[in-house]
C-alpha cells in the first residue's frame, strides 16, 4: 500500500539510480577509469532508499538485519572513499551483501537482530497481526 503519490515509482527511480551508480563507480575501479561523482551518487541514492524503507517500516525497521546490512554497506562504501587502495574489496562485498539480502526471503531479511520481527518475518505465525502481515503490505517473502 502506496504511502504518498507516486510512492512506487520514487522508490523505483531510486532503485535505478542508486544501481546505476554502482555499476559506474565500480566499473570505474575495475577498468581504471574516473570515477566521477560515483561515490557521492551512491551514497545519496543509498541514503534515500534507507529513508523511504525507514519512513514505511518505522523506527521498529531498525532491528531488522536487512538494515543492519544496508549499515555495513554504507560503512564499506566509506571504506572505499577514504582508502582507494581498499575500494575495489570493499565494494565487491558490499555488492555482494546487497545481492544476497535482497533477494534473501522476507524471513531473512526481516529477522530481529535485536526488537520483534518484521511482519515478513512471522508469516503465517500463531497470532500473526493480519492487517501489519507480508501479503497485506503487497511485499512478497
Amino acid at each position: 500500500m502506496p504511502l504518498y503519490p507516486l510512492d512506487r515509482l520514487i522508490r523505483d527511480l531510486a532503485r535505478t539510480a542508486h544501481l546505476g551508480a554502482m555499476a559506474w563507480w565500480l566499473g570505474a575501479e575495475l577498468s581504471g577509469g574516473a570515477v566521477g561523482f560515483a561515490p557521492a551518487a551512491v551514497l545519496i541514492s543509498g541514503g534515500a532508499l534507507a529513508g523511504v524503507q525507514l519512513h514505511r517500516a518505522g523506527p521498529e525497521a531498525l532491528g531488522h538485519l536487512s538494515t543492519w546490512v544496508v549499515g555495513v554497506k554504507l560503512g564499506l562504501a566509506f571504506v572505499a572513499v577514504i582508502a582507494p587502495s581498499l575500494s575495489l574489496p570493499a565494494l565487491l562485498v558490499a555488492l555482494l551483501l546487497g545481492g544476497l539480502i535482497s533477494h534473501a526471503p522476507g524471513a531473512v531479511r526481516q529477522a530481529a537482530v535485536f526488537g520483534a520481527p518484521g511482519p515478513c518475518a512471522t508469516r503465517d505465525a500463531p497470532g500473526e497481526d493480519a492487517a501489519r502481515s507480508c501479503s497485506a503490505r503487497g511485499e512478497g517473502g
